[in-house]
C-alpha cells in the first residue's frame, strides 16, 4: 500500500503448515486438506443453492466494467484480507489497480459469481463444472507467469481471470505445455514466447492460451 514493489509478509501458522507439506509432501495431512477442501466445495455449493436465478444471466462478473464498480469492490471488501486490513473503499480500488494479485482475487471472485448466476452446467463435453478449489487457484495468477493445467474446465475458468489482469499471464493445458518441452518437436509449429508451449498441439483442437509478453 505504501508503492513499494516487494512485501515481507509474517509467516502465519497456516503458512507454515503449508511451507511443512511442500518440503515434506509425504508427512501431509491427507485426510485435513481433503476435509478443508471438501468445506471449501460445499460452500460453493451452498451458495449456488441459495443464489442461483431461475434463468441463467447473461452478465458477465468477470469483466473489467464490473470488477471495477463501487458494488463490486464493496463486495471485495467483505473478504478476509480485506477486512483483516480494514480497507476502505478507496484502498482496496487502488489496490486492484495497482497489484495483480489483488487483481486475480477480484477476477476469481467475478468467475464463482459468473459461475453460479450463469447456471455453469454440471458437466460440459463430458467435463465436470469447476469447484472452489479449481477457480480460487485462479489467484496465483498474481504471483506466477505461468498457469499449467490437466483440466478443461479449470482451464477454462482461470483463462477468463488472465484477461484482468495489468499483465496477462499464460494460462495452458498440460498437453500443449509439455508438447513444448519435446526436445524433438522444438521447431515446429507456434510457440509461446514465456512458457514455450506448443499451440494448438494436433488432437487437442483449440487453445485456450493466449500469448503474451515477459512480465517486467
Amino acid at each position: 500500500m505504501r508503492g513499494d514493489e516487494d512485501a515481507l509478509l509474517q509467516q502465519t501458522g497456516p503458512g507454515r503448515k503449508l511451507l511443512a507439506y511442500v518440503s515434506q509432501p509425504d508427512a501431509a495431512d491427507g485426510d485435513g486438506i481433503a476435509a478443508w477442501l471438501g468445506n471449501l466445495d460445499g460452500n460453493l455449493e451452498r451458495f449456488r443453492a441459495a443464489v442461483e436465478p431461475p434463468e441463467p444471466t447473461a452478465t458477465r462478473y468477470d469483466s473489467p466494467a464490473v470488477l471495477d464498480s463501487d458494488a463490486f469492490l464493496r463486495l471485495l471488501l467483505t473478504l478476509p484480507p480485506a477486512v483483516e486490513l480494514g480497507l476502505s473503499l478507496p484502498q482496496v480500488r487502488e489496490l486492484c489497480e495497482r497489484s495483480d494479485v489483488w487483481r486475480a482475487l477480484a477476477g476469481s471472485l467475478g468467475v464463482v459469481l459468473y459461475e453460479v448466476l450463469s447456471r455453469s452446467p454440471k458437466r460440459k463435453n463430458g467435463h465436470k463444472r469447476p469447484g472452489a478449489s479449481d477457480i480460487w487457484q485462479a489467484v496465483y495468477l498474481g504471483v506466477a507467469e505461468v498457469f499449467v493445467t490437466g483440466d478443461e474446465r479449470q482451464l477454462e475458468a482461470v483463462s477468463k481471470v488472465s484477461p484482468v489482469l495489468r499483465h496477462p499471464r499464460c494460462v495452458v493445458s498440460a498437453l500443449e505445455f509439455f508438447a513444448g518441452l519435446e526436445t524433438d518437436g522444438l521447431g515446429a509449429g507456434l510457440r509461446c514466447g514465456v512458457c514455450g508451449c506448443a499451440l494448438g498441439v494436433a488432437g487437442t483442437g483449440r487453445s485456450e492460451h493466449t500469448i503474451h509478453a515477459r512480465l517486467p
